[in-house]
């Protein structure tokens, strides 16, 4: 499977754990990986030929590019993750979430997610998540914080292909100053509309990471 929740395996009360990103910076993400890295230089030559090669933040503001690009689709990965597999979790039209699949993913975040972590708050991610699932997680706190790179690696299935250093990387200030204009509140409105749905997910997840830190660590 694509590793989506289904109903049934939360019947049988398996536990769920995963770490978000905030949704336009991870479109971001995709859509410079697209026509740089993935898969082959055919595949990256077809995408740039298709969908164009303007910055990010250039196709964003344009309704055009952001159609041809099908943000509305690939904004929402999250919502159509978390929703799953019932009727409620059909797209829209557009490739978009509605109204019942941000419902049932709201539910299933809640119901059979013990933890869900946020990549732009990796502090409190790794701390709330050694404190929630000790068995799986413990020493990822002080390994991420730049000790021994090689148990980090190990000790949580979700950095077995990420360095302690390229964690840490993720903070450099240059990267916060171009996610901080990516994300700010006045830009992209129409971005942000369309990805409506995993941004109300992350906000969610994100207050109950911080919920979760009070409880845990104070």
């Amino acid at each position: 499977g694509d590793g989506r929740p289904s109903e049934q395996s939360s019947r049988k009360k398996v536990v769920f754990a995963t770490v978000l990103r905030h949704p336009i910076l991870r479109l971001a993400s995709q859509y410079d990986f697209d026509r740089v890295q993935a898969k082959s230089k055919v595949y990256q030559e077809q995408v740039r030929r298709s969908k164009g090669v303007q910055p990010f933040l250039d196709c964003a503001r344009n309704e055009t590019c952001r159609s041809i690009n099908e943000f509305g689709r690939w904004c929402n990965l999250q919502t159509r993750y978390f929703c799953g597999f019932s009727g409620d979790c059909k797209s829209d039209e557009s490739g978009g979430p509605t109204e019942q699949m941000v419902k049932r993913a709201r539910e299933n975040m809640m119901r059979s997610f013990k933890f869900i972590g946020i990549l732009e708050d990796w502090n409190s991610t790794v701390r709330v998540l050694e404190a929630v699932l000790p068995t799986l997680a413990e020493g990822i706190s002080d390994a991420s914080r730049g000790g021994d790179e090689k148990h980090c690696a190990k000790s949580w299935f979700g950095l077995s292909r990420t360095s302690c250093q390229g964690v840490k990387n993720r903070n450099d200030k240059r990267d916060r100053s171009v996610e901080e204009k990516i994300i700010q509140e006045d830009v992209l409105p129409e971005l942000r509309k369309l990805c409506w749905g995993d941004l109300e997910l992350y906000e969610l997840a994100r207050r109950r990471l911080k919920e979760q830190a009070k409880e845990c660590l104070e």
